[in-house]
């Protein structure tokens, strides 16, 4: 225990010396604070209203009707696009508005046209679909549609009252079963990302010393202290520990953060920003599967640390562990990004241990997942864990104090198994 403590205590201390570790964690902390301060300065230049910014007219939409029967229309867009400047033109400026567009992606043209059955037909012109107006053009239809008809049934003597009996909304309530919310959600994709940026940069902080210390010889000196499996132990622990810490001061920092600078009820797009997905069961699971797939993928990456002698064959030793964790990462990011609609898909996720780590905390954010499906996963991962340390640390023995070609991982099965 004292020789794995020992090098626990030298690679935490050296890690947290490097410049990189430092500078990492200075810009991480600064861009959460200017993130968090966004909505305090966009409130301190709408005078408290942030509704002064969300609802600025971004776009240019010129109206012309050729019918003579959608008159007003544009008021009645104005209303539903409150982003939208909405300008009444006439057919002789189509052609000019037409040539505006095509070298202004915020411009659009709405042009309402007696159709080959003479009724109104509408045709939207932009630079591409992401504009507003065509982005919205199922909108604009309904809404012209709807004058359209009450015109027409105004036209026919029908009264006031019927015709909006006739065009009343049937009122339409969405019921949610499931633990799915869009905070959930977003947090939830947010952690997946996080968690596989934090095992890769942590997973090659262990590789990177590793092959830095067998490079310059200070392995020598740590051999002659301690057991190789007790130096592969102490180096995932003290890069874990090391992680964890850093991690740990950005959480705290970004709940610090939110609390003082985020204003109460603020709302993105319509939706309120909401933490209530995270119970402290959940935040305990979301550590522990965590620390797991760290030391999962730890373990991979100092064997492949301890294959090299030279730290410019690195990225190439790492290469399988790469695919591995890039693989497991996308199958639950897109698992996460269709939500819970493919249960097979997520349980495929839950299940294999390299893609748990990251499928996992989205899973206990946004559903209602079942007690043995947790200790399922987390006993997968763990048997796992077991099997990869065995073999790392019998490869590790053998190909830590190896020098001159690399040294493949076959050989160093096999190089082990004659000792």
């Amino acid at each position: 225990m004292k020789q794995i403590f020992s090098v626990f205590a030298f690679t935490f201390k050296n890690g947290a010396r490097q410049k990189t570790f430092i500078i990492t964690t200075v810009i991480i902390l600064a861009i959460i604070l200017v993130a968090c301060s966004v909505p305090r300065v966009l409130l301190s230049f709408t005078g408290g209203n942030i509704e002064d910014i969300v609802t600025g007219k971004f776009y240019t939409c010129y109206y012309i009707d050729e019918t003579g029967k959608l008159n007003g229309g544009e008021l009645l867009l104005a209303d539903k696009l409150t982003d939208t400047e909405f300008i009444v033109a006439t057919p002789e400026d189509k052609d000019r508005i037409i040539s505006d567009i095509a070298s202004d992606a915020k411009t659009a043209l709405i042009l309402i046209a007696n159709g080959e059955d003479g009724k109104p037909a509408i045709t939207i012109s932009a630079q591409d679909f992401l504009n507003r107006a065509a982005a919205n053009s199922g909108d604009i239809a309904s809404m012209l549609s709807k004058l359209y008809s009450t015109r027409v049934m105004e036209e026919l003597g029908i009264g006031a009252e019927i015709i909006a009996d006739a065009q009343r909304q049937i009122p339409c309530t969405v019921n949610t079963e499931g633990g799915l919310t869009p905070s959930g959600y977003a947090a939830g994709i947010l952690l997946i990302t996080l968690t596989f940026f934090a095992v890769y940069y942590y997973g090659y902080g262990v590789a990177s010393s590793v092959a830095s210390e067998k490079s310059s010889r200070v392995m020598e000196t740590l051999i002659v202290s301690a057991k190789p499996s007790y130096i592969l132990i102490g180096k995932c622990l003290g890069m874990g520990i090391l992680g964890l810490c850093q991690f740990g001061g950005i959480l705290i920092f970004t709940a610090l953060c939110w609390k003082l600078l985020i204003p109460p009820d603020f709302t993105v797009m319509g939706t309120a920003l909401s933490l209530t997905s995270f119970t402290p069961r959940s935040v305990f699971l979301i550590i522990v599967f965590f620390i797991l797939g760290y030391t999962l993928y730890a373990m991979m990456n100092a064997v492949c640390g301890a294959t090299i002698d030279k730290l410019d064959e690195l990225n190439a030793a790492m290469m399988p562990v790469m695919l591995i964790s890039m693989g497991s990462f996308y199958l639950s990011y897109f698992t996460a990004m269709m939500g819970t609609t493919y249960d097979y898909l997520v349980n495929l996720s839950m299940y294999i241990p390299f893609s748990a780590p990251f499928i996992m905390p989205f899973v206990l954010l946004n559903g209602e997942v079942a007690g043995w499906q947790i200790l399922l996963s987390a006993g997968i991962l763990v048997v796992t864990i077991v099997i990869v340390a065995a073999i790392s640390i019998r490869i590790y023995n053998a190909s830590v104090m190896h020098y001159g070609k690399r040294l493949k991982l076959t050989e160093a099965i096999k190089k082990r198994k004659s000792k």
